[in-house]
């Protein structure tokens, strides 16, 4: 972004041809080879992979060489393919740009510089993101998503039209919405671009990652290379404009008329004399005249094949295909990424001795049931697939067996004895070949928050197989939205969404005896998970104020006396008299304060401000004894008793 902000305000200070002033520009460019030169002597030096190796003198064929292994590996290839036409499309937009402006009024090269700079912070953005998203793993989910950026954010530039720049060179709104489209158009080719560079770098051959890079290099120069190409071929002129043309276009100005027809005229005596036509000269020789200039030479030459808006149009276009291939190449990546945008959108997960999950081998995952969502919340923060043991009542329309398919799902149908043995033996035969299997043990949603009665059919399925038991539980979901607290589903009060959701892996069990077992396993686990929560929640006091400041004018507290107060009339009250007790009643060194009020308004804010001051409060109860009430007072230490006398 430097460099294209720097370079943009060098071409206009430098002037026609960068004589002007040209040593700022020898100045700037050893500037940044000297500072380059010397970051690099800060570069640990490394050993050499293979010594016995020889510099390739025979490059063509060196290269020949590095793409014949790279295709190989045809997922390779597909990956190289995909960074190829990332790069070519970028390429393409960033010689697009300056026309585009250009287009729209601009004349001068610092004008471009925002709508650039715009495009390369938004693939900085969307590089960071894709970095955050992938969660330390490589997720080619997420290519669907930057491809559906590609596709549309071109397509909303296609539509900006009208001048960028108002008379006085401030920027329109068309200027504008041309800026926020780059900055997402950018975003999305940073979501696009990461993954398949992680993909290949993580998973190339390490004997054979320098050859494979080498030639993804290739290609993607390669392709930038054609990009530039068709660029130009796409920029090439029509048919020539006539005077008429322009005559007619500024018919109701007449300065504007009487100095277009006198460019016309150099250029057509330029054209006879055979010299070169070029606008970089036509603009030096009619300074005062730039953005005139600019469109008398456009129409001299005759419009483009295409315009830049066009262009931008044919990019979306283009990248329709693409967005398809992925799809279909990838639908379960695609959807398990939609399943982590979804949960990480209403929720605030978070992850708990994810290490428990094994990296490879097979695993049969047995989680408590909370709500209808569960399963997605697994298959999202999984970095390995995840095999679905589902109701077959789930999966009986076109769309769902869809998803059950492409997901890997395992319908087990429990009113046929016959399905139900099918899915058992479908479930240990993925154990057997390495994959993550996750059964419900409970059979259905709890209806309480709390454990059910765990089936024996288990044990069933890890009958016979090497696989471990993972236990798993899912905390703090209870009470949301797909819950069935309340005594009913999705109809919930507020707090239903945008709410913390828990979820701990427990150590792996081998060997595993009876359904008991795992449970006590799970019970055990949701025991840690309790531990946890409480580093978490607020103490009593702030939580207090909170919900006091959340809800100044809401109905909090009433007692029988007809007493009531809101949020804000409670926290003023209790702020009140904690002022009044450390000034009026309560010493620096005392601790405890005993509390002698019925349950009341007033023994709420009582409670409430002595809290607040610091002290531990004791509830005195008045149907003790004066001599019991007395001994609880001497030996829990209490100077001070508040009542409703004091």
């Amino acid at each position: 972004m430097i460099g294209t902000t720097v370079g943009s305000v060098l071409a206009d200070y430098t002037g026609y041809r960068g004589q002007e002033h040209w040593e700022w520009s020898a100045l700037v460019l050893v500037g940044v080879a000297v500072a380059g030169w010397i970051t690099s002597l800060a570069i640990a030096p490394l050993p050499g992979a293979n010594l016995a190796r020889r510099f390739p003198w025979d490059a063509p064929q060196q290269t020949w060489r590095d793409l014949k292994t790279l295709a190989h590996t045809p997922a390779m290839l597909r990956v190289a393919y995909g960074i190829m036409f990332f790069w070519s499309l970028g390429a393409l937009a960033n010689l697009n740009i300056d026309q585009f402006a250009f287009e729209a009024g601009g004349e001068k090269q610092t004008q471009v510089a925002p709508l650039l700079a715009a495009l390369v912070i938004g693939v900085g953005v969307g590089s960071v993101l894709a970095g955050v998203w992938s969660a330390g793993r490589v997720e080619l989910g997420i290519l669907p998503l930057g491809a559906t950026g590609l596709v549309f954010f071109p397509l909303l530039l296609f539509t900006v039209e009208g001048e960028f720049f108002k008379s006085n060179g401030d920027w329109t709104i068309s200027y504008i919405a041309a800026g926020i489209w780059l900055f997402m158009l950018g975003c999305s080719a940073g979501l696009f671009d990461v993954p398949l560079a992680a993909y290949m770098q993580h998973n190339s051959p390490r004997d054979r990652r320098g050859s494979i890079l080498a030639a993804s290099n290739f290609m993607t120069f390669g392709g930038m290379l054609l990009a530039s190409v068709a660029f130009d071929v796409m920029r090439l002129p029509t048919e020539p404009g006539t005077l008429d043309n322009l005559q007619t276009y500024y018919v109701n100005e007449p300065e504007s008329l009487t100095r277009s027809t006198e460019i016309w005229r150099e250029l057509e005596e330029a054209q006879i004399a055979g010299q070169p036509l070029a606008v970089e000269d036509l603009i030096h020789a009619h300074p005062e005249h730039e953005g005139l200039a600019r469109e008398v030479f456009q129409e001299f030459v005759g419009p483009p094949l295409m315009t830049a808006r066009q262009i931008f149009l044919g990019c979306g276009v283009l990248t329709i295909p693409v967005l398809i291939y992925i799809v279909c190449l990838i639908p379960q990546a695609s959807i398990r990424f939609l399943a982590w945008l979804l949960t990480h959108t209403l929720y605030k997960v978070r992850v708990h001795q994810r290490c428990n999950l094994p990296e490879e081998g097979g695993a049969l995952l047995v989680p408590n049931h909370v709500s209808w969502i569960d399963g997605l919340l697994l298959v999202a923060i999984s970095p390995r697939p995840i095999r679905m043991i589902v109701s077959g009542d789930l999966v009986n329309s076109w769309w769902t067996r869809g998803i059950a398919r492409i997901m890997g799902a395992i319908p087990i149908w429990r009113h046929s004895h016959k399905g139900v043995r099918s899915a058992l033996e479908t479930a240990r035969e993925a154990l057997n070949a390495g994959e993550l299997v996750c059964f419900f043990p409970e059979g259905r949603i709890t209806l309480s928050g709390h454990l059910q009665k765990f089936r024996r059919g288990t044990l069933e399925i890890v009958k016979g197989t090497s696989a471990s038991v993972i236990p798993v539980y899912i905390d703090e979901l209870w009470g949301s939205m797909f819950t069935f607290r309340g005594g009913r589903y999705f109809r919930k009060p507020s707090g239903a969404f945008f709410r913390p959701a828990s979820i701990w892996f427990g150590s792996p069990l081998r060997d595993v005896k009876n359904i008991h077992q795992i449970k006590q396993a799970v019970q055990d686990l949701g025991a840690d998970a309790v531990s946890g929560r409480k580093g978490r929640m607020l103490v009593l006091p702030r939580l207090m104020l909170r919900k006091c400041r959340k809800g100044l004018f809401r109905f909090k507290v009433a007692d029988s006396s007809g007493a009531q107060a809101t949020g804000g009339s409670l926290l003023m009250r209790t702020l009140i008299l904690r002022r009044l007790l450390l000034r009026e009643v309560l010493a620096p060194d005392e601790k405890y304060v005993g509390i002698l009020l019925p349950p009341s308004v007033g023994a709420v804010v009582t409670n409430a401000a002595v809290t607040l001051a610091g002290r531990v409060s004791a509830n005195l109860n008045y149907t003790v004894t004066n001599e019991v009430l007395n001994a609880c007072i001497r030996k829990a230490g209490i100077r001070h008793v508040l009542t409703s006398k004091k």
